[in-house]
């Protein structure tokens, strides 16, 4: 699959200032990356194809959805958390 990148700064339509570039992260929880198929999930196997997917992740110790959403959203482990 083909890695896309952009510039972190593009310009403003309304104002022509350049602004932050927008991400959107999909965290889907129990999802087996089997079940991403465009007959099964069109909409997502295409945002897939359209964007960036991360082949090669790991949860962060432990395995479980709180902690591991924490660690997405701070960049610290679960023992600098506190989850």
């Amino acid at each position: 699959m083909e890695r896309r990148t952009s510039d972190a700064a593009t310009p403003d339509v309304g104002t022509g200032r350049p602004h932050a570039a927008r991400v959107v992260i999909i965290v889907l929880d129990g999802f087996r990356p089997d079940y991403l198929s465009p007959t099964a999930t069109p909409t997502l196997a295409a945002l897939r194809a359209a964007g960036t997917a991360f082949d090669d992740h790991h949860s962060a110790s432990p395995t479980q959805t709180i902690p591991n959403a924490a660690a997405l959203a701070t960049g610290a482990t679960a023992g600098a958390s506190g989850f």
